[in-house]
């Protein structure tokens, strides 16, 4: 398992929710159709991720992969995928800035 991956055990469908809410994020509307019924693959304990082996890149027999979380659109089908790497790297800065927010006493 990934270094990323270990990191985010624990990380739940509502967790990303909640980051994504954060970041901007204001409706939960699908980017194909606008339908508002999204479902995030996981469970209440786990948001499950991905990994989308590379098919054809620059070189032959690559094993590289992209872990992803997924959402599925109840209508149309989209899939929507969320970077596991930049949830990571999210995560780090919030906790880095919670860090230092309590360090300095606020």
């Amino acid at each position: 398992m990934s270094e990323e991956l270990e990191q985010l055990k624990g990380f739940t469908p509502y967790d990303l929710m909640e980051h994504l809410r954060q970041s901007g994020f204001s409706e939960w509307r699908c980017s194909m159709c606008g339908h508002e019924t999204i479902n995030i693959i996981g469970t209440a304990e786990q948001l499950f991720f991905f990994q989308m082996k590379a098919s054809l890149t620059d070189t032959e027999s690559d094993t590289r992969g992209f872990d992803v979380a997924m959402a599925v659109c109840d209508n149309c089908a989209h899939v929507h995928l969320y970077s596991c790497q930049d949830l990571v790297k999210k995560l780090k800065q919030k906790d880095s800035k919670a860090s230092e927010s309590s360090e300095k006493g606020e």
